[in-house]
C-alpha cells in the first residue's frame, strides 16, 4: 500500500488585541491599544512573522502618548535549535519627535530552552537604520538588534508571552530604541 501523505503545513495563525480604558473624576484619561501577531507556517524551515501595535493616550484632552510600531521577519531553520532570519522593524513615536525608524537586519536566533510547554529564545542582528524626526534630515547609521523571547503554554489554547528587544546605533550607541 502507499504511505499516506505528509499532513498539509499549519499555514496562518495570530492574534488580535485591542483595549480601551477611561477614567473621569479630578481628570479625564484615555487610552487606546491595538496589536496584532501573526506567522506563517509553511510547513518547511522557514517560518513568516509579523507584529504591530498602536498606542494612544490622552489626560484632559491633551494627548499623552501616541507610537505605532511593526515589524515582518522571515526565518530559516538551520537546526532544532539555531535559526537565521531576516528582520525590518518600524516605528513612528510622536513625543520622541520620532517621524519613522525604519531597520532592516539579519541575524542569528536561538532557543536556549525548547521544553513542550516552555520555549526561550535569545537572537541578535546587525543592519542598518534610518531614523526621520521632527525638522531633521533621516539619519542613517549601522545598527545593531538584540531580543529575547519567553513564550509558557498555559493550556491547549492559551500561553503567556513575554519579549524584549533593544536597538543600537552603531555611529552613537547611547542613542538606542
Amino acid at each position: 500500500p502507499a504511505a499516506a501523505p505528509p499532513p498539509p503545513p499549519p499555514g496562518w495563525t495570530g492574534s488580535f488585541g485591542a483595549g480601551l480604558a477611561m477614567t473621569s473624576g479630578n481628570s479625564k484619561t484615555s487610552t487606546i491599544n491595538v496589536g496584532y501577531d501573526v506567522l506563517r507556517d509553511y510547513g518547511t524551515d522557514v517560518l513568516f512573522k509579523s507584529t504591530g501595535l498602536l498606542l494612544k493616550g490622552s489626560a484632559n484632552d491633551v494627548s499623552t502618548v501616541d507610537r505605532s510600531q511593526a515589524d515582518a521577519r522571515v526565518d530559516y531553520k538551520l537546526s532544532p535549535r539555531l535559526s537565521a532570519f531576516g528582520l525590518t522593524t518600524f516605528a513612528r513615536d510622536n513625543f520622541k519627535a520620532i517621524d519613522y525608524l525604519l531597520a532592516p537586519t539579519a541575524g542569528l536566533s536561538y532557543k536556549v530552552v525548547a521544553l513542550p510547554r516552555t520555549e526561550w529564545t535569545v537572537d541578535g542582528s546587525a543592519g542598518v537604520v534610518f531614523e526621520k524626526n521632527k525638522g531633521l534630515d533621516v539619519d542613517t547609521s549601522g545598527a545593531v538588534i538584540a531580543g529575547e523571547k519567553l513564550v509558557q503554554k498555559l493550556g491547549e489554547k492559551s500561553k503567556f508571552t513575554h519579549a524584549a528587544t533593544a536597538l543600537w546605533k552603531l555611529k552613537d550607541f547611547d542613542d538606542a530604541f
